[in-house]
């Protein structure tokens, strides 16, 4: 992760071969190989909490795009 400065922000971004699982009915079972770009940012709140933003990129047989937004708690 990246630290944005005075801000908390936090940047972050992965890569990697992806397995992709798909169940379309009786007998009829799918997988898929390829890779995956990922980049996001960690938002801090107040109590521990963030906000989580994420864009994934497919490359091969999964889907092209995939943006994910989230809120966070600490355990």
């Amino acid at each position: 992760m990246i630290p944005l400065p005075n801000t908390g922000i936090k940047f972050y971004g992965s890569a990697g071969p992806t397995l992709l699982f798909s169940k379309g009915g009786v007998n009829n079972n799918d997988s898929e190989l390829g890779l995956t770009l990922s980049a996001g940012m960690k938002i801090p709140m107040k109590n521990m909490k963030r906000y989580m933003i994420e864009a994934r990129f497919g490359f091969g047989g999964l889907p092209d795009t995939k943006i994910s937004f989230a809120l966070l708690f600490s355990i």
